[in-house]
């Protein structure tokens, strides 16, 4: 699962870094089309948005794997090795479930809304929510390995990288 985990986080950051580059070269386009030549792309921001809100959903993956996620670590580096531990155990099994909820509801919403089309892209809305299921399954994969860490090894490691 180790090999996966790191595998899947590999491809996604490759991923990640098209997308935001995408993104980018659709505002600069935007930017230009509105100010420079006025007339401004119909898409753009949609496009720009829907990019968005996929690179935030499988960033959390990766955030994941490097531990680099937001956290109130200031009480937990001065706990003994234990208690470390422990909220290790807590803040991932929580994060196991968030990405459970995300990717079961996620799927729901996404089945749902196959017909309905975006206004501008005129491209099935279940692609956009579709980053829901997809980001959780690749939190979820990221997670497995890092839990059974923490139980088996009784590690404070956090991280999946090592």
């Amino acid at each position: 699962m180790t090999w996966l985990a790191k595998t899947l986080s590999s491809i996604t950051e490759k991923l990640l870094v098209a997308l935001l580059s995408a993104m980018t070269l659709i505002v600069f386009a935007q930017v230009l089309f509105r100010y420079v030549l006025k007339s401004p792309l119909y898409w753009s921001e949609e496009a720009a948005r829907y990019i968005m809100i996929w690179i935030v959903f499988l960033g959390a993956s990766v955030g994941i794997r490097k531990a680099s996620h937001l956290g109130f670590t200031w009480y937990v580096e001065r706990s003994s090795s234990e208690v470390r531990r422990v909220c290790a155990l807590i803040a991932h099994l929580g994060l196991l479930a968030f990405s459970l909820n995300i990717t079961y509801y996620g799927s729901i919403i996404t089945l749902q809304n196959t017909e309905q089309l975006s206004p501008g892209l005129q491209m099935p809305v279940a692609f956009v929510y579709a980053c829901l299921p997809v980001g959780g399954i690749l939190c979820i994969i990221q997670l497995i390995p890092i839990l059974a860490k923490l139980v088996s090894q009784k590690t404070t490691q956090i991280t999946a990288q090592s």
